[in-house]
C-alpha cells in the first residue's frame, strides 16, 4: 500500500485581518473544541481559534470538511463566516 502525499494541499485559515496557510501534511490533529478549533502540527505548534459564539454546527462543518476532503488542492476555512465556514478548491 503506497502513503498519499499531501503536503502539496494547502490549508487556508482566513478570519478578519488574519490569513494563514498550511501544508496538510504538516498537520497532525484538527479537531473541535469546547470553545473553537484546535489545530497542532507535526513540529509542536498548536493554533487555538477560540470563539464562544461559534456554533456548534460551525465547527463540526469545519473539522468534517477537513477530514472528508482530503485530495482538494486548496481547503478554505473561513472562521468569520459561520454560514459557510469550509470552501473546497479543485480536487
Amino acid at each position: 500500500m503506497v502513503a498519499e502525499d499531501y503536503t502539496k494541499n494547502i490549508i487556508e485559515i482566513r478570519n478578519v485581518g488574519f490569513k494563514s496557510e498550511i501544508e496538510r501534511g504538516n498537520i497532525k490533529v484538527f479537531s473541535e473544541t469546547s470553545d473553537g478549533i484546535n489545530i497542532e502540527l507535526q513540529n509542536g505548534m498548536q493554533l487555538f481559534h477560540t470563539n464562544y459564539n461559534m456554533p456548534q454546527e460551525t465547527k463540526r462543518s469545519i473539522v468534517n470538511g477537513f477530514n472528508t476532503f482530503k485530495k482538494a488542492k486548496r481547503l478554505i476555512i473561513d472562521y468569520s463566516n459561520f454560514k459557510k465556514p469550509i470552501t473546497i478548491m479543485a480536487q
